[in-house]
């Protein structure tokens, strides 16, 4: 019979909360999810401890009445391996948690009592920092952005607009940023310019928990330096095809909207990962002391990385669930054609029928004849509006002179005709293939291996984070090996009892195809993210930082 690899290990399990030490505590659980803010649970004991020389009280019944909810925590976690193959755990101690104090409760049953003190990431600090700030008004509770403050579309020699919108002096969204890094160059410094402005009823303070939450969360140029030390990926959209005046303004329309609708009523959060997450691609992946915002793409091809490779000895429990049950054809994107507001027509309309033609398709040409759904999409609304035709209108009818709200007529006296940007005739034919394929790519390869999902668990673990792409090693027999299969990580939990020794971590798994699969780069993966540029990528990323 072939040994069974083990080790057995001490734990001790400290925290501090409040400047508060515990160091009686008996087990944590701990969550880490993808786009979720992670969670934790401490059991501490209780009663007196009787074992040393004198009788001393648990640390609990000292402080629960003293401790406040958002009191800062940190708890830490030390590994003392003493048997078996002490080598395959690493020894030391270790920050395995940090965050605020959520609650105390209680738990009781025949044979234990315990209380536990309930913590929450301190990405928490993002779920409560809404964009209302000092500088807001009755009607008008935001708009102070990257310019901080409600600014017209109004520069000399320019378009005009009586409209506030984001960052009307393109400091932060053009072209250039949107291409280099979407997070690091226009929404974080948005989000930060924000937090900086003071606080309603608060004087000169600004959002200080906001601002550190944010530096928490680092660039992703990987030639500059990095947060904690930690490895990331810029969120390089690939707009090469795409006129830079339309880009710039499309998205500035779409991040004002999200502004004008929800912002001073919602969160950073909320914002990040409810509405600009699912619009542009991208995840959060939330680690112990830092989180990245990553081109998340579940379809992923597995580089081959042995950091991101789960060995057949290293799991105990696996369940994949391999269905394929609603098959696709193809994934069609349509693009609504928009319609000539007569600004240089003399006021004839080129009356154009929408939604006639397909503007992108994934597969463009299937190589078989297999019977599948074809999945129909529209594309998200800073895409949408590559054309600003309907942003702009011209003069008042039956008024002379410029009135407000007039975006493209001259000023009295003037008889200068509008940008030449502002009437694209060539924006429908760079549309049509172009992003609109690489959309529907994005799409088809999501959505094919939507439903393989899985568990696994085994050893207690820190090295991998919520979204890595991992490479698991099927069970090895006398008979034969399975060989690899390849999923998204999309949440981590792991589980340590100090008390009787034992501790574990758990992953929740998606996108599971085999390796044999996960080579197929026309229907299953893709070395990239599809929308964004060739290279852009961010295989994984461990909970713990390297030291």
């Amino acid at each position: 019979m072939a040994e069974i690899p083990y080790v057995y290990s001490k734990f001790k399990i400290e925290a501090e909360i409040a400047g508060q030490k515990f160091d009686d505590i008996v087990a944590i659980s701990a969550t880490f999810g993808l786009n979720s803010i992670p969670t934790a649970s401490l059991t501490v004991a209780v009663g007196h401890d009787a074992r040393s020389g004198r009788t001393r009280e648990a640390t609990i019944h000292k402080l629960r009445k003293t401790l406040k909810p958002r009191d800062k925590a940190k708890v830490w976690l030390t590994i003392s391996p003493t048997a078996g193959k002490t080598t395959k755990m690493e020894d030391g101690r270790f920050l395995i948690f940090e965050g605020m104090l959520a609650g105390i409760g209680y738990q009781r049953s025949h044979n234990s009592a315990n209380y536990v003190i309930q913590l929450i990431h301190w990405l928490d600090d993002l779920n409560n920092s809404s964009a209302l700030n000092g500088k807001w008004f009755q009607n008008a509770p935001f708009l102070m952005a990257a310019n901080a403050a409600f600014r017209a579309l109004q520069k000399e020699g320019t378009a005009h607009s009586s409209v506030p919108i984001i960052d009307a002096n393109s400091e932060f969204i053009n072209k250039s940023n949107i291409q280099s890094d979407l997070w690091a160059e226009v929404i974080k410094p948005i989000f930060k310019k924000i937090a900086e402005w003071e606080v309603p009823s608060s004087g000169d303070a600004n959002n200080d928990a906001a601002l550190e939450a944010l530096k928490r969360i680092p660039a992703g140029d990987p030639s500059g330096p990095q947060a904690a030390n930690v490895k990331t990926t810029p969120l390089s959209l690939d707009l090469t095809d795409l006129p830079g005046h339309n880009v710039e303004q499309s998205v500035r329309t779409a991040l004002t909207k999200d502004a004008l609708e929800s912002f001073a009523y919602t969160s950073f959060w909320g914002k990040l990962v409810g509405e600009y997450a699912p619009q542009f691609f991208f995840a959060v992946s939330p680690a112990i002391e830092h989180a990245c915002v990553i081109p998340f793409f579940g379809g992923l091809k597995h580089d081959g990385n042995q950091t991101y490779v789960i060995k057949g000895d290293e799991y105990s429990y696996a369940n994949f669930n391999a269905s394929l049950g609603q098959l696709i054809d193809r994934v069609v994107v349509f693009w609504p054609s928009q319609l000539d507001p007569m600004l240089a027509t003399g006021g004839q309309a080129n009356m154009s029928d929408v939604y006639t033609q397909p503007a992108g398709q994934y597969p463009d040409a299937p190589e078989d004849e297999r019977k599948g759904l074809k999945l129909f999409k529209d594309l998200p609304s800073w895409l949408t509006n590559m054309s600003p035709w309907p942003i702009f209108t011209g003069a008042t009818t039956g008024i002379k002179g410029k009135q407000p709200g007039d975006c493209l007529a001259p000023a009295e006296g003037e008889e200068a005709p509008p940008p030449e940007w502002l009437l694209p005739s060539d924006i429908a034919e760079a549309m049509a293939g172009g992003v609109c394929n690489r959309f529907a790519e994005h799409f088809y390869k999501t959505e094919f291996l939507s439903q393989r999902y899985g568990e696994l668990s085994g050893k207690l673990r820190f090295d991998i984070a919520p979204g890595s792409i991992v490479k698991i090693e099927m069970p090895q027999s006398e008979i034969q090996s399975d060989g690899f299969m390849v999923a998204a990580v999309t949440q981590v939990s792991y589980a340590i009892n100090a008390e009787r020794a034992l501790a574990g971590t758990s992953f929740a798994l998606s996108y599971i195809r085999t390796e044999e699969e996960d080579k197929d780069t026309n229907l299953v993966s893709k070395e990239y993210a599809p929308l964004y540029t060739e290279g852009t990528k961010w295989p994984g990323g461990p909970l713990r930082k390297p030291e």
